[in-house]
């Protein structure tokens, strides 16, 4: 097969750049090892909505386990704290993932699941595919 780009690893960080690639026009294919449609990292990830408006992710309700304004942080006595404003959710990583994946699938990435990249192809010095 021949693709633009090829990326390794669904996460969130691979599938959202998969999915921008292929908005952005490019022949992407996604490989992951296990199947996209067992999710299977079940605990919850905390983002300040800052960071998800920046990149401009609009995160549909479905995916929000919870809405926080700010943060306490503690040191391990707790003798000092700090109050860290700023509105952030926690996302059930189940939903994100399966709304990240539909997306990048939306734009026209291919995604190669149950596959194992299991090596860089290298000609002259440069990365030019991977060994699945």
């Amino acid at each position: 097969m021949q693709f633009d780009v090829a990326i390794v690893g669904a996460g969130t960080a691979g599938t959202y750049a998969a999915y921008l690639l292929a908005k952005a026009g490019l022949n992407v294919c996604l490989i992951e090892i296990r199947s996209v449609d067992k999710i299977y990292k079940y605990t919850g990830d905390a983002i300040g909505t800052h960071h998800l408006e920046k990149l401009g992710i609009d995160i549909p309700s479905k995916v929000v386990d919870h809405k926080y304004e700010g943060a306490e942080v503690y040191n391990p006595d707790y003798t000092v704290k700090y109050y860290i404003p700023g509105k952030g959710i926690s996302l059930n990583m189940i939903e994100w993932a399966r709304w990240l994946i539909s997306k990048a699938v939306n734009a026209g990435v291919t995604i190669l699941d149950e596959h194992n990249a299991y090596a860089p192809i290298i000609e002259y010095s440069r990365v030019t595919g991977v060994k699945v």
